[in-house]
């Protein structure tokens, strides 16, 4: 009965994982195809929930939301499927690391098969394909908007701390520059 319920739990989690994480790398073969304003215009105008939130701002919060996002849905799938290889095979010990290797690459070439058929296909559609994405992307955004919102707070953080070190580096290049127009204007 235990088996039979992991078994099931383990599907279905890996099934969710791969959905979401295909989804996602559709949706963002589509979104830099089309660009930042091509993208955010068909957006508007489809099913996508907290399209306030999630399309307000700079592309760049966008776009690192849907890339962790896919991310950590690959990170999930990765785990799951070695679960659901464990409960099909439950007589295979840890130990041996051929099985676990056997296993990991199992669960890389078909994640690697299907992503490159996903990437192929999707480059051939547009507006469409995103908006029938658009919900189901929006879904798992959400879901995991949680652990995303770190990665943006902090990518946030960084950019501002160089951004700052290169003002300050700026003046100094751009006085030079002026410098060099002059001495140039003078030559001539």
């Amino acid at each position: 009965m235990e088996t039979t319920t992991l078994f099931i739990y383990s599907l279905i989690f890996l099934i969710l994982f791969l959905i979401g994480a295909f989804s996602l790398t559709a949706f963002n073969v589509i979104i830099l195809r089309l660009g930042k304003f091509e993208t955010k215009e068909t957006l508007k105008s489809s099913v996508f929930l907290w399209k306030n939130f999630l399309l307000k701002g700079t592309w760049e919060k966008f776009y690192i939301l849907v890339s962790v996002t896919k991310h950590l849905l690959y990170l999930l799938y990765a785990i799951s499927a070695f679960l659901f290889l464990l409960t099909i095979f439950p007589t295979v010990e840890i130990k041996h690391s051929s099985y676990i290797f056997l296993f990991a690459l199992i669960i890389v070439f078909f994640f690697l098969i299907i992503d490159f058929f996903v990437r192929l296909i999707t480059r051939n559609f547009g507006r469409k394909t995103l908006k029938f994405l658009a919900f189901i992307c929006s879904l798992y955004i959400l879901v995991f908007l949680v652990f995303t919102s770190i990665f943006w707070a902090l990518s946030v953080y960084i950019s501002k701390k160089f951004k700052k070190e290169d003002e300050k580096k700026k003046p100094i290049v751009t006085k030079g520059k002026v410098l060099e127009m002059i001495k140039a204007s003078e030559l001539s």
